[in-house]
């Protein structure tokens, strides 16, 4: 991930981004040639391709609804502390893949009530724009470790819990975006 870490690329999220607090992202991963962000993009790209291999024949609207065409779209973000991302969906994709290849131990600090704990990744909730124009969906959380990839749907509702450590969380993020067309040979 010294790749990614030391990117000249590697600046603070825009405002326009749902992600908060102290963090790094690194926008263009998937056009970018560094040998070590492309072998982990192919690894990633397999394993969307099994995700979708095995459930081809599977009558879930999601998948029979496939595009016929994709292309990925990929971006890294390194979260410190308070660093975290708001409740949002990926308008533009199709599917959304994680790949957390580093995560912290969370902070001491325990979870109140039923909130999830520290470092979590939270599905569920629509986002704030989203919340009174659409039912409520079931909350849950995965607490991920180095190693973790995740593929979901991208209209699902997520956000993180900061870990409130100073070490560096790590993630590539990529989300599975419908072509239009068809690309020729």
């Amino acid at each position: 991930m010294q790749s990614i870490l030391t990117h000249s690329a590697l600046v603070q999220s825009p405002a326009d981004k749902p992600t908060h607090g102290r963090n790094l992202r690194l926008e263009g991963l998937a056009g970018m040639a560094h040998p070590a962000i492309r072998n982990l993009l192919s690894i990633i790209r397999r394993h969307v391709d099994q995700y979708l291999a095995d459930r081809f024949a599977s009558a879930h609207p999601l998948i029979g609804r496939r595009p016929k065409a994709a292309r990925l779209q990929g971006w890294a973000l390194v979260l410190t502390d308070d660093g975290h991302e708001e409740t949002h969906i990926h308008p533009q994709g199709w599917l959304t893949v994680i790949y957390y290849a580093r995560v912290p131990q969370p902070s001491a600090r325990v979870a109140q009530g039923d909130a999830p704990p520290p470092g979590s990744l939270v599905f569920g909730s629509w986002p704030p724009a989203f919340a009174g124009a659409l039912p409520d969906f079931p909350s849950w959380h995965i607490e991920p470790k180095a190693g973790t990839l995740l593929i979901f749907p991208s209209f699902f509702g997520h956000g993180t819990i900061p870990t409130g450590v100073e070490e560096q969380r790590i993630c590539v993020a990529l989300d599975v975006i419908p072509c239009t067309a068809v690309p020729s040979p």
